[in-house]
Formats: C-alpha cells, sequence, structure tokens
C-alpha cells in the first residue's frame, strides 16, 4: 500500500474520495481484473455501521484502499478493528453521499467518471 500511497502523491492525486481512490487502485496499481465494492463497514466496540467501499480482485481477495491509505498517513488507525460486509444492516448506518453518487457514476458512466478525475 505504501508504493500506491507513492504513486498518488507522485501524480498529484492526493485527497480523492474513498471511490475514486479505489479506481484509481485498480487502474494503476492492481492491473488485474478487479471491481468496486459497496458494502459496509462494523465496528465491534460501538456497533456502529457505515457505508464503506473496498476493492476486490478477480480471485476474491479484499484489498481495503482506504484502510491502507489511512494507516500511512494517520499511524494511529492501525489499531482500529472493524468487520466488512456486503450484508445490508439492520436499522440505521452512517451512509456517505458524495461518495454513493461518485460510486454511482463509476458504475453508469465510466467515461464520464474517469473524464471528471482526471482532469
Amino acid at each position: 500500500m505504501e508504493r500506491f500511497a507513492l504513486l498518488l502523491k507522485l501524480k498529484k492525486k492526493m485527497g480523492l474520495s474513498t471511490v475514486e481512490n479505489c479506481a484509481y487502485y485498480i487502474k494503476m496499481y492492481l492491473k488485474a481484473p478487479g471491481s468496486i465494492i459497496q458494502g459496509f463497514c462494523k465496528v465491534p466496540e460501538t456497533g456502529e455501521t457505515l457505508r464503506y467501499y473496498w476493492v476486490e480482485d478477480s480471485e476474491g481477495r479484499i484489498h481495503d484502499v482506504a484502510f491502507g491509505l489511512a494507516s500511512i498517513w494517520t499511524p494511529e488507525v492501525k489499531d482500529l478493528k472493524f468487520i466488512l460486509t456486503k450484508e445490508s444492516p439492520v436499522g440505521d448506518f452512517q451512509k456517505d453521499a458524495a461518495n454513493d453518487e461518485i460510486f454511482e457514476t463509476y458504475q453508469k458512466n465510466p467515461k464520464e467518471f474517469w473524464k471528471k478525475i482526471t482532469v
């Protein structure tokens, strides 16, 4: 993940959204078939659930780009424990409208997605 973080810095792509980072990870670093998964992150200690995005490669391996980058830029998050799931939680969860919109564009109109973030 350190190499990917350096690549983002070199390409001047720091400060991208989670979905954009996942897309760049697939395109520039993974260089294999992969997809962005829209799921949920559950924090057992607090019971909190939030919308979350990660990359899953063609062999089913999970690449948690957001956590990997956060661990580099903010080392104190390394000890955070959570569970990733594709199952929708019962009850409320924290939504991320900005990333949800970016994800929808990525899924439905990839050409527009790449046009917006390569400027």
